[in-house]
């Protein structure tokens, strides 16, 4: 790496992601578990890009980004709102044409899991006449929290937010370079591995060019060619071991090998 290069965030797996809720990392049981959670759920799902944007995040009554609305077949869901608060839109006029980018997160079928559900939990906790915007804030002492009310009106600082993601994943025993910049990148990554077309990802994340777009499926391209590598190693240490043939049929799922992203 050259003097002054940057190291690049890591998308986070599906896999991975699996091992912090397995592991009790990422829920709702406490007030700083579910205020993290909400957090990490928000970035990867609206493909937030850092602390400034989780920083900009207002509470319900603040000109919030979020809405909780409800569609024609009565399914619930998130929409969220870009403002020109974002990285993404700062700059000339081509970029405060997109300020009304606008993603849509829909319940899923797991409740535990459920990035609806855990949101508006986490703003019923919050205090009823808050006069700070910050949708992030510390929680209170347990002496003076109930069943109602978790959350003071204390903001969270950015460099709290901005060590987040490293916290989650140090805690899961998670390997790599993993940053809330992560949280953008592994949205883009699993659009692309979900089949989305080009277009439809610069709606949802904001970029604005192709080439902006696509270095994001050189990163995937790249994890794709490390994990097949990765299991050729496997699958050559197995035979050395003499643990017997390989069957056809992990042969063809090596040649079409994919992380879960």
């Amino acid at each position: 790496m050259g003097v002054g290069q940057r190291t690049r965030a890591e998308p986070i797996s599906l896999t991975q992601e699996n091992v912090m809720w397995d592991k009790g990392i990422l829920g709702e049981g406490n007030p700083t578990q579910l205020r993290e959670t909400v957090q990490y759920l928000l970035g990867v799902n609206l493909a937030l890009r850092g602390r400034e944007e989780h920083k900009s995040l207002c509470k319900p009554g603040f000109k919030s980004q979020i809405e909780v609305l409800v569609d024609k077949e009565g399914n619930k869901y998130l929409l969220f709102t870009q403002d020109l608060k974002s990285k993404t839109l700062q700059g000339g006029l081509p970029s405060k044409l997109d300020a009304g980018r606008q993603v849509k997160v829909y319940s899923s079928a797991n409740p535990v899991r459920n990035v609806v559900h855990l949101y508006e939990k986490y703003v019923s906790l919050l205090p009823e006449k808050a006069k700070n915007p910050d949708l992030f804030v510390y929680k209170l002492a347990e002496r003076r929290r109930s069943l109602r009310r978790w959350y003071s009106d204390h903001p969270v600082g950015i460099n709290v937010l901005k060590k987040t993601v490293r916290k989650l994943t140090n805690l899961a025993g998670l390997m790599g370079n993993f940053t809330n910049h992560s949280l953008h990148v592994s949205c883009t990554t699993r659009l692309y591995q979900s089949g989305e077309d080009e277009q439809t990802i610069k709606c949802i994340t904001g970029h604005h060019s192709d080439a902006g777009v696509r270095s994001y499926k050189r990163i995937l391209d790249d994890l794709l060619n490390l994990q097949t590598r990765k299991s050729v190693v496997r699958l050559s240490i197995w035979k050395a071991k003499g643990l017997g043939e390989v069957s056809q049929a992990h042969c063809q799922n090596l040649r079409t090998v994919l992380p879960q992203l």
